[in-house]
């Protein structure tokens, strides 16, 4: 279980990180370039280009391109291509071949009544975090991509690298940001309804060029959550699905006492199903996302 006085030390350096904190920002796009083939053509294509400040010689530049139904009423589906280039201003103007590590690319999807306000939109779907050098793009929605954008020495130049931290459900902002994960049926079918299923917010750090559990801050954020599910779980010691909520949430956090303690009970009501509650339980892994 987690200490009052740990949790009160982690709560108030929580809150210091947030005071002095600077929030990501989110890229200036152009407007849009449209071009139709013909004034009778079926679809008018679109491109945006988007940049963010440069920080630490690195600045993200996005460009969006797709198109639309040339008659089609709105909302428009916007089914948006886009193109990640960390190259500098000068590998730009020389028009120098990137390498593998200086692109990245990927499918932006969203709805806008207007061509016109689609800048505006994508724009609040790509942030850029120039403390962590993070850049975050919201390919659907509640579905965050990061990535790392960092700068190395190649025989005393200075080069730009970007590396894919994986997924989150939020944008990173001074180097965190968080993943909400639901433990239902996919784990097991004592999960309970949809309503009732149990939810982590895991908080992300970069690790590595990851984005990787904070184990400390996790366990912070989600010590209400785990409370409940144990009260919970006492005031009906036989349900398998209120044992199931505490025990996956506590299995991730890795909160040993809490799982046994919801094993336990499983054991003492439902004997025949604590093989099964077990093996579900050790499918989550402490403190690691899901694939």
């Amino acid at each position: 279980m987690l200490k009052p006085s740990l949790a009160a030390v982690l709560l108030a350096l929580g809150g210091l990180t947030a005071a002095t904190a600077h929030a990501a920002d989110a890229l200036k796009c152009d407007p849009p370039v449209l071009r139709a083939d013909s004034a009778t053509a079926a679809t008018t294509r679109y491109s945006i280009h988007c940049a963010g400040a440069q920080h630490a010689s690195v600045s993200p530049r996005v460009s969006f391109r797709g198109e639309i139904p040339a008659k089609s009423t709105p909302p428009y589906l916007i089914h948006a291509d886009y193109a990640i280039d960390i190259r500098g201003d000068g590998a730009l103007e020389l028009g120098s071949t990137p390498r593998e590590d200086q692109l990245a690319s990927g499918t932006l999807i969203a709805s806008t009544v207007s061509l016109v306000d689609l800048p505006e939109q994508l724009s609040a779907r790509t942030v850029w975090d120039a403390a962590s050098g993070v850049l975050s793009l919201e390919d659907t929605p509640g579905h965050w991509r990061l990535y790392r954008l960092s700068v190395f020495d190649d025989q005393d130049e200075k080069e730009q690298s970007l590396r894919d931290m994986g997924a989150a459900s939020a944008p990173m902002t001074d180097g965190h940001t968080t993943m909400t994960i639901i433990f239902g049926k996919y784990y097991s079918r004592f999960a309970g309804r949809v309503a009732e299923l149990p939810v982590i917010q895991a908080v992300l750090g970069n690790a590595d060029d990851k984005a990787k559990v904070a184990v400390g801050e996790s366990r912070i954020a989600n010590e209400k959550a785990v409370q409940g599910a144990l009260s919970q779980l006492d005031r009906a010691p036989s349900d398998i699905t209120r044992a199931w909520a505490l025990a996956s949430r506590a299995q991730f956090l890795g909160l040993d006492d809490e799982v046994r303690y919801a094993e336990q009970k499983v054991a003492a009501f439902h004997p025949d199903l604590l093989d099964e509650f077990q093996r579900n339980v050790a499918r989550i892994e402490p403190y690691t996302l899901p694939r």
